[in-house]
């Protein structure tokens, strides 16, 4: 469902906002605002909606005027919302009604997004092994077939262990339609541990992580997301892979952080991981990546 037709399904008016945030930028002489408004209703599955817009062309004083003052509302209620395609842009219009005083906006802009959501913030659920999970694992399980085999790989580990992978990816000219990659760890070349991978932006990890209890821990991807680990020692794996941040496509899982390197710190036990969040600003600009995140 896409936003025009998701409002047209969905009457917004007289719904409580709870969050309005609106912010400018300059480019060249041209001043641009983006908008972002999170709100309640109960409808179905959702609990809430949102709607996100970006480069809104500010070309009066009165716009600029209306737009400046959403940043002081205290208690919002958006009256209602109307978005329209005109060509490759969208026309709005809505109002929002702040103790009484509403304030109308009619506007053209270059993205627009309105949908419901389940929840706000992060959720660390793991969902690995849930049955939503699985089933949209197995959408792609096809893959696995010879006919879309690619290349294969070993990657040497410490202490005589290896990981062998096969790599299979369904392509046509203008697209990947489904990739994943069939995983072996060995010992002395033979398998004592396989899995399969839906993730082919990661590269494997080289080395063990020497618990001070004694074991060894490898590290290992089955998703973009989360970060599993086997035990070397006793085989015993464990998968992570949180629910993190709604989303408008129906999987089981949103954006969350991407694990792009594990270090282990002998001392205190505990494990910092470096990676990034992977995400598009409203205005379309893609979001760097950043942040160093710490597990124990």
């Amino acid at each position: 469902m896409d936003s025009i037709e998701f409002l047209e399904k969905n009457d917004l008016s007289n719904t409580k906002i709870m969050m309005l945030y609106t912010n400018s930028w300059m480019e060249e002489s041209d001043e641009f605002y983006c908008l972002t408004i999170k709100g309640k209703y109960v409808k179905d599955e959702y609990k809430y909606f949102e709607i996100l817009i970006g480069c809104i062309p500010v070309n009066s004083p009165d716009l600029k005027e209306r737009f400046e003052s959403l940043k002081t509302v205290k208690n919002p209620v958006l009256k209602g919302v109307l978005a329209t395609r005109k060509e490759k842009d969208y026309q709005v219009k809505m109002v929002v009604e702040n103790n009484g005083g509403e304030t109308g906006l009619e506007f053209t802009c270059r993205h627009f997004s309105a949908s419901g959501v389940h929840y706000f913030g992060f959720d660390y659920t793991n969902v690995y092994g849930t049955p939503e999970y699985l089933e949209t694992l197995e959408k792609y399980h096809y893959v696995f077939d010879e006919q879309y085999f690619c290349e294969e790989d070993i990657t040497e580990l410490p202490d005589g262990f290896s990981l062998y992978e096969r790599t299979y990816i369904h392509r046509t000219e203008h697209a990947i339609h489904a990739s994943g990659t069939k995983c072996e760890l060995r010992k002395d070349e033979k398998c004592i541990y396989s899995y399969r991978s839906c993730d082919d932006h990661h590269t494997p990890y080289k080395e063990f992580i020497f618990h001070s209890n004694g074991h060894r821990y490898y590290p290992f991807h089955v998703d973009l997301y989360g970060i599993s680990y086997i035990d070397v020692d006793t085989l015993e794996v464990y998968n992570y892979i949180p629910r993190g941040y709604d989303n408008q496509y129906g999987a089981p899982n949103g954006e969350s952080f991407i694990v792009t390197k594990v270090c282990y710190d002998p001392e205190s036990d505990y494990v910092a991981y470096e990676g990034c969040y992977w995400a598009g600003h409203a205005d379309g600009q893609r979001q760097e990546p950043h942040g160093l995140e710490l597990g124990g």
